[in-house]
């Protein structure tokens, strides 16, 4: 019976201050939060390569979606990649050759 004593005298007893829940930590800010709040720079632009004709698995097989994450510099939304992509072509062999007129 020592054992149904001891966890009725859990039940029982409040927590002491370290079982306590601790307040969560805030999120740190940058990258993490960012991708947390919506889609990744990398979902993006693959959605906008889907949506003018790249397979993802092409986009990624050419080096294209790599290519773009690594480059892009701007604001984690579909119409600040599209605005982008003029200059992402003049800087990119292999996004001349896949990307057009893309919207």
């Amino acid at each position: 019976m020592s054992l149904w004593n001891s966890i009725k005298g859990w039940m029982k007893t409040p927590p002491s201050k370290t079982e306590e829940s601790a307040p969560a930590p805030e999120q740190p800010a940058g990258e993490a939060a960012q991708v947390v709040e919506g889609e990744s720079v990398e979902e993006l632009f693959k959605k906008i390569c889907a949506d003018n004709g790249i397979r993802g698995r092409e986009a990624n097989k050419s080096g294209l979606v790599a290519e773009f994450v690594a480059w892009y510099q701007g604001a984690q939304n579909r119409q600040s990649i599209l605005n982008s992509l003029e200059s992402f072509k003049n800087f990119s062999d292999v996004a001349k050759n896949k990307i057009g007129d893309w919207k």
